[in-house]
């Protein structure tokens, strides 16, 4: 049985009706803020000159990582020469044996200009990011309301779910890291269908989140029919699963639901 934590951040407006981005450097705390040292170091020596910033989101800035739960998710911000990609994999691989209390460790890069029309990642970063280092960009984005701006997994869901039921019907047990490939595609996508399904029920909600906990309870208050699937989702994504056929029948069953839920709202 899959040990739930009641935990995690829902953001809500202040009175202009804004959400409130809680991160600071100051709230980085041990083992965390070593590990985040080395994450500054090991970009600026990958990037170098081409490093224009760096963002850390998430748990981590707003002091609420828990060891063994919680991943590292920073944002690299390159200008000029895009970083080697096998250069930032063996970052990342470095970072996550120095840290094995961290549950993953990801650095997304994107560059300046893509970053400039990237609303999405805008966004996120506006409400969770922090700047660890170069111009804070965050600084120049408008303040984020509850609304569609909002809608980051939904309007993906019907081809994100494709993808993934895709990959599972192609991956077979002799395949190569099976075990491994099945774990990351579960927990990835029910991690997709909890986000999703807290959109649809944000603007009801007045809030905002991307942790799981929240994410299924501020949907269960409003689908109470299909709470049991959604915890089945929370539990599939702290313990994924490695039963290929139950979950691409578990996908097939949730996955329409919420389509379905989403094309009624819009």
């Amino acid at each position: 049985m899959t040990f739930i934590q009641a935990i995690g951040t829902v953001y809500r407006p202040d009175a202009p009706g804004y959400l409130v981005n809680e991160s600071s450097l100051e709230k980085i705390d041990h083992p965390w803020r070593s590990l985040v040292q080395s994450l500054l170091e090991g970009c600026q020596s990958c990037v170098g000159a081409s490093l224009h910033s760096l963002y850390l989101r998430g748990s981590i800035p707003q002091g609420k990582a828990i060891q063994g739960i919680s991943d590292l998710d920073s944002i690299l911000v390159w200008q000029h020469q895009s970083p080697d990609p096998a250069a930032i994999d063996h970052l990342q691989q470095q970072l996550q044996r120095q840290a094995p209390f961290c549950q993953g460790i990801e650095i997304a890069v994107i560059g300046y200009d893509a970053l400039q029309v990237n609303r999405s990642l805008q966004t996120l970063l506006k409400i969770q990011g922090l700047c660890l280092w170069g111009q804070d960009l965050i600084t120049t984005w408008p303040a984020v309301q509850v609304g569609p701006q909002l809608l980051i997994h939904q309007p993906h869901l019907e081809r994100d779910l494709a993808a993934v039921q895709h990959e599972l019907r192609q991956l077979l047990p002799s395949s190569p890291r099976f075990h491994v490939r099945m774990r990351e595609s579960c927990r990835w996508i029910t991690k997709r269908l909890l986000r999703t399904g807290y959109e649809l029920v944000m603007e009801r909600e007045q809030a905002y989140t991307r942790d799981l906990y929240p994410c299924y309870v501020g949907f269960a208050r409003h689908y109470p029919e299909q709470a049991g699937a959604m915890y089945k989702a929370l539990e599939l994504a702290i313990a994924p699963s490695r039963h290929r056929a139950g979950l691409l029948l578990f996908l097939q069953q949730l996955g329409p639901y919420l389509l379905q839920q989403a094309n009624s709202l819009h």
